[in-house]
């Protein structure tokens, strides 16, 4: 009785450390994605509105890649100093007076696909795009372009980044505990083993 009881609070432990660990090393993973990734050239964000519906949704997470070859069709991140940070589908790229422009709009904006109103515009001159477009955006404005998204994790990340510290600190102190269990249950082991 005492061996079945013993596998099965050792059962038990496993069970939790297991799980413990999973939790410990997703959060791990989302450390490093919002924290170290920007430094390979790569940057995250949390979708803030239904803007990008059906292909962004409101509390998606998007990573993002800094590139200067970006064309039409691409979702991107980009500046806007009344609206802060946008992301959206760019559907024309339009020269006036020398300089490059890039057109944006929702795909949930729009009254048909970004596909059509990418035809559209080729027939239009730079006035008339500049009158139907949602954004107009100067290129040195554009943060990345969207290469991955994880759907509605965007409201744990945005809680990750604002209490990075206790975040940090936790998933020490559950490796602390993980090892200070692994060396209890050794323990024990040999001592049963022994005697």
């Amino acid at each position: 009785m005492t061996y079945q009881r013993a596998n099965e609070r050792v059962g038990t432990r496993f069970v939790f450390k297991t799980t413990l660990s999973s939790l410990v090393y997703t959060f791990l993973f989302i450390y490093i994605l919002i924290f170290i990734s920007p430094v390979f050239g790569f940057g995250s964000f949390v979708v803030a509105s239904d803007s990008m519906l059906p292909t962004l949704n409101k509390g998606d997470m998007i990573v993002l890649k800094r590139t200067s070859s970006i064309q039409v069709g691409d979702i991107i991140t980009f500046t806007q100093p009344l609206l802060g940070t946008v992301t959206h589908r760019l559907v024309a790229v339009v020269e006036d007076d020398g300089q490059t422009y890039y057109v944006c709009c929702g795909d949930n904006n729009l009254n048909s696909s970004w596909q059509e109103l990418v035809e559209e515009l080729k027939a239009c001159s730079a006035e008339e795009v500049f009158a139907i477009a949602d954004d107009i955006v100067n290129p040195k404005d554009v943060i990345g372009v969207v290469k991955l998204k994880f759907n509605k994790i965007g409201y744990a990340i945005n809680y990750l980044q604002n209490n990075k510290l206790i975040i940090f600190i936790f998933a020490l102190l559950i490796i602390y505990i993980i090892k200070q269990d692994d060396k209890i249950v050794l323990e024990k082991y040999l001592y049963n083993y022994f005697t």
